[in-house]
């Protein structure tokens, strides 16, 4: 019998004349319709899950379903799609990635450098946020992730929200806490 459940995030991107719509499906699996970019007739999009190079799903930590994605044309003129999400088993902030359509990785999903070594649990029910940086004559320069941390707050008991960054998408530096200061939401 099919769901009438329909997911509770969903985040939108266009990369190379196509359209996503990633989502966390009813499994807790990263999952995504692939269908015909801005301009096209065609309406029919194909569903599809987020499998890594071991060809297993992407699992979602059950209690941190917001998602976000970026499409981006990398500093070495590659065209890549990143999704951060709250990694099932750790809760740890994550990335995985394709690059040219998964033309160089056989179609699989990589996982990203965000999680190398980072042991930043995503707080229950909060969101993650992302963005492309760009100079002043609009290339790419690098990609910010915003998330709040579970168990960490602020002077006024608010959750303190960090910023990741990157600079072309290859190393991330430590998180920075952007809400020190906020009194109130």
């Amino acid at each position: 019998m099919p769901s009438d459940i329909l997911p509770g995030d969903v985040v939108a991107i266009e990369s190379n004349f196509k359209g996503y719509l990633f989502y966390v499906d009813s499994k807790n699996r990263l999952a995504y319709l692939l269908g015909p970019g801005a301009g096209s007739k065609n309406s029919h999009f194909e569903v599809k899950l987020i499998k890594d190079k071991a060809d297993e799903p992407v699992y979602v930590n059950p209690e941190v379903k917001q998602i976000a994605a970026i499409s981006w044309v990398n500093p070495t003129n590659d065209r890549e799609i990143r999704v951060y999400y709250s990694a099932n088993t750790t809760k740890h902030l994550s990335e995985v990635y394709l690059t040219n359509e998964g033309k160089s990785s056989d179609g699989k999903w990589v996982k990203g450098a965000l999680q190398a070594g980072n042991k930043f649990e995503v707080k229950a029910g909060s969101s993650i946020s992302a963005t492309v940086t760009r100079s002043f004559d609009g290339k790419p320069t690098g990609i910010k992730v915003y998330a709040a941390e579970d168990g960490k707050v602020n002077q006024y008991d608010l959750p303190n929200i960090s910023l990741f960054k990157t600079e072309f998408g290859d190393e991330w530096e430590n998180p920075i806490i952007i809400t020190s200061k906020v009194a109130g939401f």
